[in-house]
Order: structure tokens, then sequence, then C-alpha cells
């Protein structure tokens, strides 16, 4: 055990992965003792309840450690309990939290999800959604920040259809999208049936 206190939350950092680099947004930022192999273990508060998952540190320096919120992960978990096949769905977009983005003026809406980028041929893009635009609500729930949009959306599965809200020129507008699977899940498959064509 470590103490792991906490010294700063809604971290964004770019991680670089076998598939390029990324970013991992919404972190906890605390100085337990991170090190290959011990990480992935849980945070917990004082009251012993489980408030992030110990997950990466800084390389160069000590004592700086990184851990992803339960929050993020509380609705993938309990699809996870209910079906232990399920997939993440997939809406098609790389963002962040629209206050960092109205803090560099990309933006003037202050809550929701700034659309950074768009894939082809996803659902978002399917509705008009375009880079620049502002993700407010899904259904009938606001949308502040990325967090509370990742776990909204892992409430869903594959197939389901939910109504977008998004905000454009400072226009509201929403549209039904139905929610699909990862690519990445895709190439996959493609994979595993060639190599079973043997």
């Amino acid at each position: 055990f470590t103490k792991g206190i906490v010294s700063a939350l809604n971290r964004t950092l770019r991680v670089s992965g076998e598939n390029g680099d990324y970013y991992m947004q919404n972190l906890i930022q605390h100085d337990a003792s991170l090190n290959p192999g011990n990480s992935g273990g849980p945070l917990i508060n004082s009251n012993g309840e489980v408030i992030g998952i110990n997950t990466l540190k800084i390389s160069s320096t000590e004592g700086i450690g990184f851990a992803i919120p339960s929050l993020s992960f509380k609705s993938l978990l309990e699809n996870y309990i209910i079906d232990e096949d399920y997939k993440t769905p997939f809406i098609g977009f790389f963002g962040y939290d629209a206050e960092i983005a109205n803090y560099y003026q990309y933006t003037k809406e202050k809550e929701g999800v700034f659309v950074v980028d768009v894939s082809n041929n996803s659902p978002m893009r399917n509705i008009g959604v375009e880079s620049g635009d502002v993700v407010v609500k899904i259904n009938d729930v606001k949308i502040s920040n990325i967090l509370e949009l990742r776990n909204e959306l892992f409430k869903h599965k594959i197939g389901d259809k939910v109504e977008l809200h998004y905000i454009k020129n400072g226009i509201t507008y929403y549209g039904e999208v139905v929610l699909q699977e990862h690519p990445v899940n895709n190439i996959q498959k493609n994979i595993e049936l060639i190599n079973n064509l043997d």
C-alpha cells in the first residue's frame, strides 16, 4: 500500500501505444508509486471505496501516478456482469471537455463535449456532427464532460438507438443514431476469419 494522495482531477494525458498516439482524459493524479507490473490496482478513499483504477505514471519522474476514475467504468462493469461478451458501442468521434475548448476560445460553450474530429461513415457523421460542434445531451441526459458522455453511452449496447443533442454555431440540433461496433473489433474479427481459413 501507498498513500496515493490526490493532487489533481480531470487530467488529460497524451499516451503513445501500438496503434499510435491517443489521449486519456479525466484522470485522477496522485502520488502512489506505480511501476511496470503493479499498475491496475484500485485507488481507494478513506472510506474504503474504490474511486479509480491505477493505470500509468510519468516515466521521467517519481511520485506522479494516474488512475481512471470509477465513474468511467461503472457502466461497463454493470454490462459485463450481465453479459461477459459485452462490447463498447461506437459513435465515431474524438473530443474533450467543452470547458477546456472554451478556455482556449475554440467555442463559446462551457459545458458538453467539444468535437475535434468525426470518423467517416460513423453514426455522428451521418446526422451532421462536425469538428467544432459540442455534444450536450444523450437522450434526456445532460452531458457536461467526456466522462459523463462515456458513462451514459456505456449504458447502451451496439444496435441501440439514442438521440444525440449537439450545438453548432450556437444552435441546438438533434438526431437519432444507431450505436455501432467499434471498427477495431471488426478488423480483429476479419483477421480471425482469415486465419481460420487454413
